[in-house]
């Protein structure tokens, strides 16, 4: 009888234990033992700005803003170039800033993230489905696309003209948060095929930081672009679903380019447009393969090609010119 008891005993503080832990667990206990790299911290180290600058798009006045977190914006609002609200935007894209940070020598245009009162917001997040929209030999979110396109076709000169006069050698930074995250990550893909609109810009001068992002591009090109856009996501939010990485970097590339193959042979088989194999597409490729330069994004809408589709094209794709010369979004593009 001793020994049940001891057992018994030993059996409820085990269970106490455990239960303990399961409820005081936290997501930062799985990246304890993770090596602190100085490059991760130093790409980092500009989140925390950006993300208050994200949330400055919020404000209606930032002399007096309204629902400041401790400490600030951290913002000069003698710095912000332009401010766009939804009378603007009239639901093509969530609002947005741009703001010259002199400090940190950034151009930064930051979006804000959906809003669940707005039914602008809702049509873009909604206007898309499966293999709709092929884009520099990807596929991407097609209301996302066309909001970003729309974006930039406005503010193409001024982040130029931003660049030009602050010596050409600031960053040009995209931030977005949830909607505004997947928006801008297109806008840092579209940007990065047409540099020459922003002046000549350096591939290693862009960079986009979508934070809690959005599914917006299939992983090649996540892959492709892994360089120029960051996707920040909040640990406490995914404990749940995530856990430490049992692979090392090299290990993990092997597994992306596996998981890419497996999307293609389940594209294929659920008949998306333009879906070949992973054998087919290796073929294709080991015949032409266009220099990076020449590799703008595919024509919109069912073609394929993987260059001469130029920026006017693209906008053409999308937009028309109304009876006041304004751009007004084609009613029948996507259908």
């Amino acid at each position: 009888m001793a020994g049940t008891g001891v057992v018994e005993c030993a059996l409820c503080i085990g269970c106490t234990r455990w239960a303990y832990k399961r409820c005081t667990y936290i997501g930062a206990y799985d990246s304890e033992s993770w090596p602190s790299l100085p490059s991760i911290s130093d790409d980092f180290e500009c989140v925390p700005r950006l993300c208050r600058l994200i949330l400055a798009v919020y404000e209606d006045d930032l002399s007096n803003p309204k629902y400041a977190p401790p400490g600030g914006y951290g913002v000069n609002p003698d710095g912000v170039v332009k401010r766009v609200d939804y009378d603007q935007t009239q639901g093509r894209c969530p609002p947005y800033l741009i703001y010259v940070d002199h400090g940190a020598r950034e151009v930064v245009l930051a979006m804000r993230g959906l809003n669940l009162i707005r039914e602008g917001d809702y049509k873009v997040l909604m206007d898309n489905r499966l293999g709709m929209q092929m884009f520099d030999g990807g596929y991407v979110h097609h209301g996302l696309l066309k909001a970003a396109v729309w974006v930039l076709e406005r503010e193409f000169d001024r982040l130029k003209s931003l660049w030009v006069d602050n010596g050409s050698c600031y960053k040009m930074v995209f931030a977005g948060h949830s909607l505004g995250s997947g928006v801008v990550a297109l806008m840092g893909v579209a940007a990065v095929n047409h540099r020459n609109k922003l002046g000549g810009v350096p591939r290693e001068l862009l960079k986009c930081y979508a934070i809690a992002p959005a599914r917006c591009m299939s992983l090649n090109l996540a892959v492709k672009y892994a360089d120029v856009i960051s996707s920040v996501v909040l640990q406490r939010l995914g404990a749940e679903a995530t856990t430490a990485p049992p692979t090392q970097k090299m290990e993990r590339k092997q597994s992306m380019e596996k998981e890419h193959k497996d999307a293609l042979e389940r594209a294929v088989s659920l008949n998306v447009p333009y879906a070949v194999a992973p054998s087919e597409s290796a073929t294709e490729e080991s015949h032409t393969t266009p220099p990076p330069e020449e590799q703008v994004e595919g024509a919109l809408h069912g073609c394929s090609r993987s260059s001469g589709t130029n920026w006017d094209e693209l906008v053409e794709k999308f937009f028309e010119k109304n009876a006041t010369g304004n751009l007004v979004l084609k009613k029948d593009v996507g259908k």
